[in-house]
């Protein structure tokens, strides 16, 4: 940081350099020298900036690991013996020189986490997930941290290892259910002693609040979180921490998932034997407002909640979380704020909001609760469902198991974050200068024009309407958006997913590379609606690529679907949600006020669309 002051200096002479009047020469500078003393200027502010991350970094603190054995650290070259008494070592604190095994380790988020300190610290807890290692029991640990620059003290765990071959742990740390950081620990284990390997154990950061957070001074508690990673043997492990609750979920198939989508595509439109939507498209739904009517309601609330209630089965009877009978019941009966945290080897997408938590007994006579048909008729505003229900134990019919509440789906119960993997930073706003920039890109089979018109209208923003892919390149070369719109189709080739715009043209993940998006996006952090409609083979595990791609793009979120979407619903989702966001509105309030508004007009397919943000995610205007 030595030379700062100096670069600090130059810089503001360049600026006098320019702006000075003063005499007849500074007044007379030509244009091309003034041009090019302020590049100078711009190059040694970004220098200091250069230079102040690397101090920071320098300084920041990271989570350190070890094993020990008889309390010595066990080198990273070095395989773990099976059956063998272990200890895992931890410590925040600035990086060991030499002891560690986490590979490229990220800092902590201090700034938040001073944000929640006393005058002397914050109390973390640390957990571990695992098959592979014996751990003791009651395997929450609690961590005091002191505030920055100090380290916290060593925190020891016993582990054994089960058996030969690789094993893996993950260890967690929280506050408040906000998952700060999660490493993946992977450690070679013999029967006997034997050479040394390299890589025989070491540990990667998965996921980081400080790569997904950035400038956050409050984050409200939250009810539940959920990790989900790649195993990389074709399983999918789902990490789960609550108050008092700590469980972990193999995924080894995706049967339910499919299923669940499946019948919501079936919901929402004719569908094929293949399970694709016809063309032409025969909507189920009044392509006037989207509307249904309540015997179809009832049908539809019936045959997504079999689906949904097996997706939540699954995942509370997973053998590892048999020590209780429902261990998610209670903490999740009232609406609450849950926390997905998407780790960088995630290749599924989890339909969240599909999962349907009620018991549902199977057979004939299984009917939707009247109560709640009655308020949808009746109800003025759609928090009102939540009063006197089954959420709040106020409905004559919570206990009863052939009656299907569509509260029971966590889509319209909770409000549901899902944090993006990768090393973009997911902030909780987006700052403009009025007006905030805004750029659309456009399939031109679509009614574009027509959609542009309302959703201007809604928003009260200015369009930079694009409906040629070139013109989509330079749009987002040229400008700094705060919100950039697909009005799309989707499909995916045999090599990737694509973005169907203009006159039939694709735009695939790595354009946005091409394009140099994450230096046209780094200052403005937008948020990126994927409205694809009719979209083609584009799941949501083909939509993560984009995720993946957008957050090191530096967006502050994307908003995708779970199915294909027939263009009257996104229509009314485009003037909905952008008409919201552009006017401060946080989005998980938006998702969750637009499920209910169409569940009142007799419509599921509010839980068709999915954020990949921060649930408090606002447009702040200067």
């Amino acid at each position: 940081m030595q030379n700062v002051g100096d670069m600090f200096d130059r810089a503001e002479q360049i600026t006098r350099d320019i702006t000075d009047w003063s005499s007849e020469s500074r007044g007379l500078m030509p244009l091309h020298e003034a041009k090019k003393a302020a590049d100078e200027g711009q190059r040694e502010l970004q220098n200091v900036e250069r230079e102040i991350e690397r101090s920071e970094e320098s300084s920041a603190r990271v989570v350190n690991l070890c094993f020990l054995r008889d309390r010595k650290p066990v080198p990273g070259h070095e395989p773990l013996l099976r059956d063998m008494q272990y200890e895992l070592r931890l410590q925040i604190s600035r990086p060991w020189r030499d002891r560690s095994i986490v590979r490229d380790a990220r800092p902590l988020p201090d700034h938040y986490l001073d944000a929640h300190s006393d005058e002397q610290g914050i109390n973390l807890d640390v957990c571990l997930y695992t098959d592979d290692f014996s751990l003791p029991a009651g395997d929450v640990f609690p961590l005091w941290l002191p505030r920055a620059p100090a380290a916290s003290n060593h925190l020891d765990i016993m582990l054994t290892p089960k058996r030969v071959g690789s094993a893996r742990l993950r260890v967690c740390i929280y506050y408040c259910q906000n998952l700060i950081q999660s490493l993946a620990v992977v450690a070679r284990v013999s029967a006997r002693s034997t050479k040394p390997r390299r890589g025989a154990n070491y540990a990667e950061v998965e996921f980081s609040m400080s790569d997904t957070l950035l400038g956050i001074e409050q984050l409200p508690p939250r009810t539940m979180n959920f990790l989900t990673n790649d195993n990389g043997d074709g399983t999918h492990k789902i990490a789960i921490r609550g108050t008092g609750i700590k469980l972990q979920y193999t995924l080894t198939s995706s049967t339910a998932i499919s299923d669940v989508r499946k019948t919501l595509l079936s919901i929402c439109a004719d569908v094929d034997k293949d399970g694709k939507l016809t063309r032409p498209t025969r909507y189920h739904y009044s392509d006037d407002d989207n509307s249904g009517d309540e015997s179809k309601l009832v049908g539809d609330l019936k045959e997504l909640a079999a689906v949904g209630e097996k997706l939540y089965t699954d995942l509370i009877t997973e053998p590892a979380n048999w020590d209780e009978q429902d261990p998610l019941e209670l903490a999740l009966k009232q609406p609450g704020e849950i926390q997905i945290s998407i780790t960088r080897s995630a290749r599924n997408v989890y339909p969240w909001a599909l999962l349907y938590d009620r018991k549902l007994e199977s057979g004939p006579g299984i009917d939707v609760c009247p109560v709640m048909l009655k308020k949808l008729t009746s109800v003025d505003q759609p928090v009102k469902l939540y009063s006197n229900s089954c959420a709040d134990g106020g409905c004559p019919h919570t206990s009863e198991v052939k009656i299907v509440c569509p509260l029971g789906f966590w889509g319209f119960r909770h409000a549901i974050e899902q944090l993006p993997p990768n090393q973009g930073r997911v902030v909780d706003r987006i700052t403009a200068h009025q007006p905030p920039s805004f750029i659309m890109g456009v399939h031109q089979e679509l009614a574009g024009k027509i959609h542009r018109a309302e959703v201007e209208k809604e928003a009260g923003l200015t369009a930079t309407y694009c409906d040629l892919k070139a013109a989509i390149s330079t749009a987002l070369k040229s400008t700094k958006p705060h919100v950039v719109y697909f009005y799309c189709h989707g499909g995916r080739s045999s090599r990737a997913p694509w973005l169907g715009v203009g006159d039939d043209e694709q735009i695939a993940p790595g354009d946005f590379r091409t394009w140099d998006t994450n230096k046209h996006w780094l200052d403005t952090t937008p948020i990126v609606v994927v409205n694809g409609c009719h979209t083609v083979d584009l799941n949501p595990d083909d939509l993560l690529d984009f995720v993946k791609m957008f957050a090191w793009c530096r967006a502050a979120g994307v908003i995708g679907t779970e199915i294909a979407i027939p263009e009257s619903l996104a229509r009314e989702f485009g003037r909905f949600f952008v008409g919201r966001f552009a006017n401060g509105e946080k989005v998980a309030a938006i998702f969750r006020e637009f499920r209910l508004t169409l569940l009142i007009k007799r419509n599921v397919l509010g839980l068709s669309y999915t954020p990949y943000c921060h649930g408090d995610l606002h447009l702040v205007l200067n």
